[in-house]
C-alpha cells in the first residue's frame, strides 16, 4: 500500500514535500532518502491540497496500478479523481500483458472551481515538438513550463542553466510569460520498478501524467484553461507510449484540460512549420534538440538525432546553421556513416524514412556549396535501404543489464554520473 500522509509547504510556499509511506513489500521500489517533492518559482502555499496532491498522484498512481497496490490520500479534486479512472483504462488497453490493478481510496473529493480565464500554457524545452507546437499557438502569447528533472537530470546545472538561458535569449520568446518546475520526478524510484515490470517505465508509462501532472499547483494559480504537450510520434507511428493523445487529453483537473498537439504531423511537417515560421516572420530561431555532455552550444550537431534534424531543415530548404547547429557539406559524410553503422531503434527508422519521402517531394533542397555534389548526396540517402541494425535488436536486453547494474549498485553508479557531469565535454 502508498498512502500519502501529509503535504508540507515549505521555501516561502515554493516547495511541496509528499510525506508518505510505503509498505514493506514495496520499499524496494522507492528511494528511502529521495522523498518526492516539487517547486516552484511562485508561491503556491494557497492551492488546495486536493490540487497539491495531484503532482504526487500523477506520478505514483501508475505505480500502484502496474503494481497492483492500494493507494490512498486525503483529499482529492474530483475531476482528476474521475479522469484517473479512465486513464487507468487506456493503460490497460495499451499494455494487455500487465494486469492493471491498485484501488485509489480517498477520504474527500472535492469540487474545485475556477474561473473561466481562456488563458494558455504548454510545456516547453526548445526541441522540434515544443518548439512546432508554440508556432502553431505563437498568438497566444502561451506562458511556458520548463521542468528540471525530467531530460535534464537535478544534478545537471549546467544543462539547466543553459536551457534557462536560452529561453531568455531567443528573440521569438520574448513576450512569453516563463515558469520554472523542478521535481525529482525520475529520481523518487529505484530501477527496480524498470526491471519487474520490464516496460522502460519513463517513457512507455510514466511521463506523460507525470509531467502534466507537477505542473498541476501552478496551471491553477494562474488560471490555466488549456494546456499544451507536444507530441513525440504521429497517428502513423501507433506506437504504446506514455504521452499520447488519449491518456494526455483525458487527464484534466478543476477546469485545466490538456492538448496534445502537432499529432497530425510528422517530424519532417514539425521542422517545416518551424522554419517557415522563422522565415516568414524573419525572426532567428534556435533548436535544442541534443542532450549531449560533449556539445558547446546549442546542439553538438554531430549525434543521431542532431543529423536527422538538419537533414529536415536541408530537405526543407533552409540553412540549418540559423537554427543552432553547426554544419557544412562534410555533414553527408556523418549520414552515411550513421546510415551505414545502423539505426538503433525502430521509431528512429520511421522518421527517416519519413525524411527519404520528403526528399522525394522537395524541389528546394538548402545547398551549402556545390549543387551537383551534394544532390549526389541526396540521391544516395534515396536510395539507401534503412533498417534496424541487430545492436537495435537486442537494445532492450542491454537496457536491462544496466539497469540491474545501476539496481545493484546505486551509489557507484551515482558518483560516476557525477564524475562524468563535471569532466565530460
Amino acid at each position: 500500500m502508498i498512502v500519502l500522509r501529509d503535504i508540507i509547504i515549505k521555501d516561502n510556499g515554493r516547495t511541496v514535500l509528499y510525506d508518505y509511506t510505503v509498505s514493506k513489500e514495496l520499499s524496494k521500489y522507492f528511494r528511502a532518502n529521495d522523498s518526492y517533492f516539487a517547486s516552484y518559482d511562485i508561491d503556491v502555499s494557497s492551492v488546495p491540497k486536493s490540487i497539491l496532491c495531484i503532482p504526487f498522484m500523477s506520478n505514483f498512481l501508475p505505480i500502484a496500478w502496474f503494481l497492483g497496490v492500494e493507494i490512498k490520500c486525503k483529499e482529492i479534486d474530483k475531476i482528476f479523481y474521475e479522469s484517473a479512472f479512465l486513464i487507468k483504462k487506456e493503460f490497460q488497453k495499451m499494455y494487455p500483458k500487465h494486469m492493471l490493478g491498485g484501488d485509489l481510496q480517498v477520504e474527500s473529493i472535492i469540487e474545485n472551481s475556477g474561473a473561466n480565464s481562456g488563458k494558455k500554457a504548454m510545456l516547453f524545452s526548445g526541441g522540434v515538438d515544443a518548439v512546432s507546437v508554440y508556432v502553431r499557438h505563437a498568438a497566444s502569447n502561451l506562458a511556458l513550463f520548463s521542468i528540471w528533472g525530467a531530460d535534464i537530470e537535478l544534478n545537471d546545472k549546467l544543462r539547466w542553466s543553459d536551457l534557462v538561458n536560452y529561453n531568455d535569449s531567443q528573440k521569438y520568446l520574448a513576450h512569453n510569460p516563463k515558469y520554472y518546475i523542478k521535481s525529482n520526478l525520475r529520481d523518487f524510484y529505484t530501477s527496480k520498478l524498470d526491471l519487474d515490470l520490464d516496460l522502460g517505465w519513463w517513457g512507455y508509462v510514466q511521463h506523460g501524467m507525470a509531467l502534466l501532472g507537477v505542473t498541476a499547483p501552478l496551471a491553477y494559480i494562474l488560471g490555466i484553461e488549456t494546456l499544451y504537450i507536444a507530441s513525440s510520434h504521429t497517428k502513423e507511428t501507433q506506437l504504446s507510449w506514455g504521452s499520447n493523445p488519449t491518456t494526455d487529453e483525458l487527464l484534466k483537473w478543476t477546469n485545466t484540460k490538456i492538448v496534445h498537439e502537432c499529432y497530425d504531423l510528422t517530424r519532417v511537417e514539425k521542422v517545416k512549420t518551424i522554419t517557415d515560421f522563422s522565415i516568414n516572420n524573419k525572426i532567428p530561431l534556435g533548436l535544442r534538440v541534443c542532450y549531449s555532455e560533449r556539445r558547446d552550444s546549442l546542439n553538438c550537431s554531430v549525434c543521431e538525432k542532431c543529423i536527422r534534424t538538419i537533414m529536415a531543415i536541408v530537405l526543407c530548404g533552409d540553412d540549418p546553421n540559423k537554427y543552432g547547429f553547426r554544419v557544412d557539406s562534410s555533414f553527408y559524410v556523418l549520414v552515411k556513416k550513421l546510415l551505414k553503422t545502423g539505426i538503433k531503434k525502430p521509431s528512429h527508422v520511421l522518421y527517416w524514412k519519413d525524411l527519404q519521402v520528403k526528399a522525394k517531394q522537395s524541389n528546394n533542397v538548402f545547398v551549402f556549396e556545390n549543387p551537383n555534389l551534394e544532390m549526389e548526396e541526396i540521391k544516395w540517402f534515396l536510395e539507401f535501404d534503412l533498417k534496424v541494425t541487430k545492436q537495435g535488436e537486442t537494445a532492450k536486453g542491454i537496457a536491462r543489464f544496466k539497469a540491474g547494474l545501476i539496481n545493484k549498485y546505486p551509489n557507484i553508479f551515482k558518483f560516476y554520473m557525477n564524475i562524468r557531469l563535471k569532466f565530460v565535454k
